[in-house]
């Protein structure tokens, strides 16, 4: 029921907790199309389980002072190196983002880029998406299909 036969992809959970016309804002995207790795969408639980120098996704609110509180209530450090186009005073208060790059270590994401999905996000619904991603005997079903 996840996936319809004629998808080549597999769905993307978090996108279902977003709210259904939601304009979104990139920043970066050329970097993280660059990326050497598909990046795993992780909360703080999976980020601290992950290997420093790992490409993840996390989601949370940013505040100005760049730090990132994640959906399941955790914080991290987002450093935005040679990221030019990253805003430097930090997204509002009231917005979800979703920040793509490096863990550097137990509490700091190195960006390569952002995603600014708004705030009408439903963070409860996204962080149990990212669980599911992430339980063994499920992942398989978020995995790409051969076409």
């Amino acid at each position: 029921w996840l996936r319809s036969p004629a998808r080549a992809a597999p769905l993307d959970l978090p996108t279902l907790a977003m709210e259904p016309h939601g304009a979104s804002a990139v920043s970066g995207a050329e970097r993280m199309a660059a990326l050497p790795a598909v990046s795993r969408i992780v909360n703080f639980m999976y980020f601290q389980q992950s290997a420093v120098g790992a490409v993840v996704r996390v989601g949370g609110r940013l505040s100005q002072d760049r730090r990132l509180t994640t959906t399941d209530g955790g914080v991290l450090s987002v450093v935005a190196a040679e990221c030019d186009s990253l805003p430097t005073g930090g997204w509002p208060a009231d917005s979800f983002v979703e920040v793509v790059g490096k863990k550097t270590n137990g509490a700091e994401l190195q960006a390569v880029g952002m995603i600014v999905l708004g705030s009408e996000v439903d963070i409860e619904l996204w962080d149990e998406a990212v669980k599911m991603r992430n339980n063994p005997q499920l992942g398989e079903l978020f995995e790409p299909m051969q076409v």
